[in-house]
């Protein structure tokens, strides 16, 4: 580019310097603002130091002004420089047409007064015809303005009226300063902004990314976490330079750590969605026919698990660090998420996927037994055991399944086995059977009972147990949709399932028949069958299905691999009773009860409960009072078939004494007689309660446990039983000193009690300084 000055356009004949084809010539319009020649002989400079120097403005017949702004006209240059510009031709680049009234008008409006003269010379300039015109617009207050501010800032006007210019340019250039300081509040007011926007944005992406792991799209979804990524690390960023920044810092230590979390989280997110795919594969080819390699498959898991594992570790650390800097969202989050939690299941997955091959066959093949519990009839595992299933992998598929009946096995028990006192006592069996095995709580002992009795009756061992009760099923069946029986010609959906089981198993069976077994080789078989046809959206839903089952114990898991079982066992997917550890200074507490429906009969479909725990941290003891309600909704006129006759054991730790137990219908209350059992490690309360259809009854354990002087925290762990549904829980503690802190967070109350509610869903690990 040749860029030369209007005012030569038709002067100059650039076509006699012989230029190249692909050299564009360039001429500017009348150049005002910062950094212009003011003592050039270009006509703008001249009629300016007329301006400056004499307070006048003598301006010849016809004279036109094409004023442009030069930072304006810098921009254009450069644009055209990197990219496509006028090369090959001539082009006028001008702003819009000004007279020079309008010219001297702007001037004195901006300086003060200068006098106008038209002089009788005539404009000779050469008409501007055949060029291609760009024109910018731009206010011309505003060129003239910034260009006046300028000159006084770098003192260029050095003749007459010098002072009074400035004086005058102080009190009357204020369109241009008012730009000025406009475009310093707008740079401001990005800065500012800009993280905040910055994590907006980025949790949009987050959203969106969510979306498209449901949704199965592997590329958008990989570029969404990318994005959120890259948005958040510009919002942290930015929040640690202004967090330092007086009166403003208590906004920007907020977003620092929000954003710093959504980065990492978006970090998981890259790392998690390929084992998301994976799982959703390997359950596919377990399911499948094909032959495949599990090891392979599961040869890359590990180092994105590490990353995961990293990122959680990164995310606890800052969290901890802002919590102690007084940060609201550091403080919630760790309300919320128990990152040791997360940590644990990371590293456990590290083991159990290196297990995985082994577990499903890769090497020997794998059976497995499985015990269908029936929680509408309440046993200590779950429900009460109608059917058993054999399950066998070898390489990785699933090769074998078959269901039996129960009382088939049990019809082929030689000799007698000594029963527990309750099933004596409150079921009226003389002999312990397969079908009772899970009478003790700790699911890994009543699972080795369980093979205990099947090696003794049917002469068949396997690698390990697993428990299911119905509530997985009718999820399944929820997500999945309903499944056909041909041969039954039924369809068995989330609302019909229970009824249509019971109907089925129940209505001429007796002992010895093959009619349940039949029915329920039939769903489990369409069942696998329809998971297998589960498009990839569904497929993660089934995953998260498992886990949250395996959380609230409607799965429990024991095998004979030991690696394996001690990640289940970590993971607290076992269904194992323990009193977790927590340091000399510290009290582990437990509790948790445990129904057992002992009146022969499926009440528990009516049965609805809500716990109330009141603990007291006493000087010398911790003082506990646990109320149990049962509401039993049953029609009156279902007689005995809706009366529910529960063996109720409360779990304590084994130094409780002063036990006891009160019974409360309406206005009557009653003490009861208890059963107390030390049984490794702990004690069982235990009780016969009946609660009659359309009845409402309460039941009060009340017991105490020593406390040295030493102990300044309290761990509770309340342990939720296999098979039973969500139900209300509150925790009211009254502690000797303040309350330091508690996770998860107890609310002050105005009686001076701290207080927790929540839905049990899962076993609750709370903990306590004071």
């Amino acid at each position: 580019l040749i860029i030369l000055p209007k005012e030569v356009y038709g002067v100059l004949d650039v076509n006699s310097y012989g230029l190249p084809n692909n050299v564009g010539v360039l001429y500017l319009g009348d150049l005002l603002g910062p950094r212009i020649d003011i003592n050039s002989n270009l006509k703008v400079s001249n009629y300016l130091r007329q301006i400056f120097n004499k307070k006048t403005l003598s301006i010849p017949v016809g004279e036109t002004f094409y004023p442009l702004f030069v930072s304006d006209a810098a921009k254009q240059i450069v644009r055209w420089i990197f990219a496509f510009g006028p090369y090959g031709k001539e082009t006028l680049l001008i702003a819009e047409e000004t007279s020079t009234s309008l010219f001297w008008q702007a001037c004195t409006k901006l300086i003060g007064e200068v006098k106008y003269i038209s002089n009788s010379n005539i404009n000779k300039e050469r008409p501007l015809k055949n060029i291609e015109r760009l024109r910018i617009k731009k206010d011309l207050l505003f060129m003239l303005g910034e260009t006046f501010g300028w000159i006084k800032s770098h003192s260029l006007v050095i003749k007459n009226d010098k002072q009074k210019f400035y004086k005058n340019l102080k009190t009357n250039i204020t369109f241009g300063v008012s730009k000025k300081v406009k475009s310093v509040y707008k740079a401001l007011l990005i800065t500012l902004l800009l993280p905040i926007a910055s994590l907006i944005i980025s949790g949009i992406f987050m959203y969106l990314a969510t979306l498209g792991l449901k949704g199965n799209k592997e590329k958008i979804t990989n570029i969404l976490f990318l994005a959120a990524s890259v948005t958040s690390k510009i919002s942290y960023y930015e929040s640690t330079v202004l967090k330092h920044v007086p009166l403003i810092s208590l906004v920007y230590k907020e977003t620092e750590i929000s954003s710093y979390l959504l980065m990492k989280t978006a970090d998981i997110g890259r790392n998690a969605y390929p084992l998301i795919n994976l799982g959703k594969e390997v359950f596919g080819n377990i399911l499948g026919k094909s032959t495949y390699s599990m090891t392979d498959m599961f040869g890359g898991s590990e180092n994105n698990l590490n990353r995961i594992y990293g990122n959680f570790s990164d995310m606890e650390k800052k969290t901890l660090k802002s919590k102690s800097n007084k940060s609201l969202v550091a403080n919630y989050v760790l309300s919320k998420i128990s990152f040791d939690k997360y940590k644990n299941l990371i590293y456990q997955m590290v083991v159990i996927t290196k297990g995985a091959p082994e577990a499903f066959g890769a090497g020997l093949p794998k059976t497995y037994l499985i015990l269908f519990e029936n929680n509408m009839e309440l046993r200590p595992t779950g429900g009460f055991i109608g059917s058993y299933g054999l399950i066998t992998f070898d390489k990785g598929r699933l090769s074998d399944f078959t269901i039996s009946d129960i009382y088939s096995a049990d019809g082929q028990l030689n000799g007698h086995v000594e029963p527990p006192f309750p099933i004596k006592e409150y079921l009226g069996e003389s002999n312990w059977w397969f079908r009772d095995s899970n009478w003790d709580p700790d699911f890994p002992t009543s699972a080795k009972r369980a093979e205990w009795f099947l090696d003794k009756e049917v002469d068949k061992s396997v690698d390990g147990v697993i428990a299911i009760d119905l509530g997985p099923v009718k999820e399944f069946l929820q997500m999945s949709g309903p499944v056909y029986l041909s041969d039954y010609n039924k369809n068995i959906t989330y609302d019909n399932i229970y009824n249509e089981v019971q109907s089925e198993v129940q209505n001429n069976f007796f002992p010895g028949t093959y009619k349940k077994a039949s029915f329920l080789t039939a769903l489990s078989k369409s069942i696998l069958n329809k998971a297998g046809e589960l498009n990839p959206s569904q497929k993660m839903s089934l995953l998260k299905l498992v886990y949250s089952n395996l959380e609230g114990k409607h799965i429990q898991i024991f095998l004979h691999n030991t690696d394996l079982q001690n990640s289940i066992n970590n993971l607290n997917w076992d269904g194992s009773v323990f009193t977790p550890a927590c340091g000399d200074e510290c009290y582990s507490d437990l509790l948790g009860f445990v129904e057992a429906n002992v009146g022969v009969n499926k009440s528990n479909y009516f049965i609805s409960r809500s716990v109330d725990v009141n603990i007291k941290i006493n000087p010398d003891d911790f003082e506990r009072k646990v109320t149990l309600t049962l509401v039993n909704s049953a029609n009156t006129d279902l007689g005995v078939s809706g009366k529910y006759k529960t063996y109720i054991r409360l779990l304590v730790p084994e130094n409780s004494d002063s036990i006891k137990v009160v019974s409360v219908a309406g206005q009557s209350m009653k003490e009861i007689s208890t059963e107390v059992v030390n049984s490794k490690g702990r004690k069982e309360i235990g009780v016969i309660y009946e609660v009659l259809a359309g009845e409402t009854r309460k039941i009060i354990f009340s017991f105490k446990s020593p406390r040295s002087a030493y102990i300044n925290a309290y761990n509770l762990y309340y342990r939720k039983q296999a098979g039973v549904d969500d139900y209300p829980i509150s925790f009211d503690i009254v502690t000797p000193r303040k309350m330091l802190d508690s996770k998860p967070a107890f609310s002050l109350t105005n009686t001076g009690s701290y207080l927790y509610n929540t839905t049990l869903v899962r076993d609750i690990f709370a903990k306590i300084t004071f």
